[in-house]
């Protein structure tokens, strides 16, 4: 996933432990998607998501 967020925005990703099992996604202290129930979100909806957030389009 950091690789597939580094490609597509050009900015490392920052990894910070969390619970167990946690995935969230967070920019400039907003949480933009999280991962709910036992599936973590695939790829392209948490790119999609940033990319809702930052008010650009996935290219």
């Amino acid at each position: 996933m950091a690789a597939e967020l580094q490609e597509e925005f050009g900015h490392a990703a920052q990894l910070v432990p969390g619970g167990r099992g946690e995935f969230s996604v967070w920019l400039d202290g907003v949480c933009v998607i999280a991962k709910t129930g036992d599936a973590f979100p695939p790829g392209y909806k948490v790119i999609a998501a940033i990319h809702k957030a930052c008010g650009t389009q996935n290219s």
